[in-house]
């Protein structure tokens, strides 16, 4: 989970690769909790498998990235147990023909797991298979709906049986992306692209798009394959790599290699992108718009755009959630902020370390101080650390305003203190340790002992 998260799954509609039995996770989900940009809360669905409410919001912010509100809580319910697996796999004379495959076997209703077609160049840079179009397939369900699934696949794949431990080996290296590094370094560009489409338009889309990458100078190879397939259409997962013409890859700098490089990749991008919307596809599958495929929004959704729009600005009138990426208006710019107070309780009190009372140029008197305005929190009894406590930080608040949340914070503080202990090799929590935040803007009144202070009238000096 360290690159991905539920919430990034659903702000982008992600997709997992098992997704042909599972689906996507907004067929997942089945509630949301979502703040907005004005911080308002907002909770949907959840209490049943499915409702008719057609003014429900969270279908809108599913694939919204963030734009619409950030997505804090959802409502998942657990996938059905397996006790049942089955794997093949099969080679076929060309791309077409291995789709054409995947088309009769999702028709007849069988949705394997995965069901994933490799053309030639990638059948043989991850199978050693160069002289074939690599299928795989593995399921896992019910063993009788394993069984007949399986039954439709060996029916459909008319094709030569490859060995089942193909699967294996790609179960093993799914997920690495170390040979990326090697790439990067010697100067290449390697990216990825998934577009969408209906199987009538896909062989045509996987010629086109491989043609357009090739004749984009600087081009060292381009590939694809199928990765998510439906009813009607399938996932193509288009692989390219560039470098400068004559480049030996030895010097990876310079402003003229760095410019190249933007053009190539915004060259590349766009004539995928250009494919696919003359196919009728989907500019995007899984993996969102982002940065990149903004400038291809208004087309992609042609006049659904402006209602977008619309919701946009409703929900979010000046804009503070808006990426420049989605080109939305933005009348006025701001960021949604959050001030938190943090006290320091250890010997240094609230000393000249605190930035409230840090002056340019001069070294302001400690807390406690004659001539200081705040009284001096630490070298203080247990029994009056609470009421030393509230009174520096309510002179603090006095000086500093409004705060959203008050944190306590020593190096050495007891649990209760609420920032964690410098105990048994566990690192302590210093005022200006951020971590101090987190725990003080969940806080609620009267959740713990701290009882509900009110603001101090405004401080001023005598």
């Amino acid at each position: 989970m360290d690159l991905s998260t539920v919430g990034g799954w659903l702000a982008c509609r992600g997709a997992g690769q098992y997704s042909n039995r599972y689906g996507k996770i907004e067929d997942m989900v089945t509630g949301l909790e979502v703040v907005l940009a004005d911080g308002h809360v907002i909770r949907t669905g959840g209490h049943a498998p499915r409702s008719g409410h057609r003014t429900r919001p969270d279908p809108a912010v599913r694939g919204s990235e963030g734009t619409l509100g950030v997505i804090t809580g959802r409502t998942v319910p657990g996938p059905p147990g397996t006790g049942g697996r089955g794997a093949a796999a099969f080679g076929f004379g060309t791309f077409a023909d291995g789709l054409d495959a995947c088309r009769r076997i999702l028709r007849r209703g069988a949705t394997p797991a995965v069901l994933r077609l490799y053309d030639q160049t990638e059948s043989g840079r991850s199978f050693d298979q160069p002289d074939t179009n690599v299928l795989i397939v593995l399921d896992e369900a019910d063993p009788g709906l394993v069984e007949a699934t399986m039954a439709v696949v060996d029916d459909e794949c008319r094709a030569d049986p490859l060995d089942p431990g193909l699967v294996e080996r790609w179960l093993g290296h799914r997920n690495d992306v170390s040979a990326l590094a090697p790439l990067w370094r010697a100067g290449i560009v390697v990216d990825t692209v998934e577009v969408a489409a209906r199987w009538a338009a896909l062989p045509g889309l996987y010629q086109a798009v491989l043609e357009a990458l090739g004749g984009v100078e600087g081009t060292l190879a381009a590939s694809s394959h199928q990765s998510h397939a439906y009813t009607d259409g399938a996932c193509l997962y288009f692989t390219f790599a560039g470098r400068p013409p004559g480049d030996d890859g030895v010097d990876g700098g310079g402003d003229a290699r760095r410019e190249w490089t933007a053009r190539y990749y915004r060259r590349a991008w766009d004539e995928v992108t250009r494919a696919t919307e003359a196919a009728g596809g989907a500019i995007s599958h899984h993996h969102g718009i982002g940065l990149n495929r903004a400038r291809f929004l208004p087309g992609a959704l042609g006049t659904g755009f402006s209602v977008l729009t619309a919701v946009k600005q409703a929900l979010d009138p000046a804009a503070s959630s808006t990426r420049a990426s989605w080109a939305w208006p933005r009348r006025s710019v701001r960021c949604l902020a959050v001030s938190v107070l943090v006290v320091d309780v250890g010997t240094s009190g609230c000393g000249p370390r605190c930035p409230a009372r840090r002056r340019r140029g001069a070294r302001p008197p400690r807390a406690g101080a004659a001539g200081h305005p705040l009284p001096r929190a630490g070298g203080v009894r247990s029994g009056g650390h609470g009421r030393r406590l509230v009174e520096v930080a309510s002179a603090s608040l006095a000086q500093s305003g409004p705060v959203d949340a008050v944190g306590v914070a020593n190096q050495r503080a007891r649990p209760s203190c609420g920032a964690g202990q410098r105990q048994a090799g566990r690192p302590g929590l210093g005022w200006q340790d951020l971590r101090t935040v987190a725990p003080a803007s969940s806080c609620r009144p009267g959740a713990s002992g701290w009882p509900p202070t009110p603001r101090p009238p405004r401080w001023r000096p005598s």
